[in-house]
């Protein structure tokens, strides 16, 4: 424990107050205003860009027609049952569901 003088404690807290009209940041990195846009951004963009990078295709769009696809997620305790139903409907191309032709 330190015992200061009133002036000399004083002197060492005006250090760390900014001048006068002179901008500080509050928040920065993940507490910083805005921060969920950018990062899902960066997410979305990291994501894509790495399966593109390795696969040489794009995520998002329909190896056939080139279409923009639907994003849902499907969770693993649905999984077994979704894919069942899935191969009802529809084939497995390239990785990717294909509906089948009506009759």
């Amino acid at each position: 424990m330190q015992t200061l003088p009133v002036y000399e404690f004083m002197a060492k807290i005006l250090y760390f107050l900014p001048d006068r009209h002179r901008k500080s940041v509050r928040y920065y990195g993940i507490y910083a205003r805005g921060i969920e846009e950018k990062l899902d951004t960066i997410r979305e963009k990291t994501w894509a860009y790495a399966i593109e990078h390795c696969f040489h295709t794009d995520p998002k769009r329909c190896p056939r027609c080139n279409d923009c696809m639907i994003e849902q997620a499907k969770y693993s305790f649905e999984a077994g049952r979704t894919m069942r139903s899935l191969t009802v409907t529809h084939y497995l191309y390239k990785g990717y569901f294909i509906p089948r032709r009506g009759p």
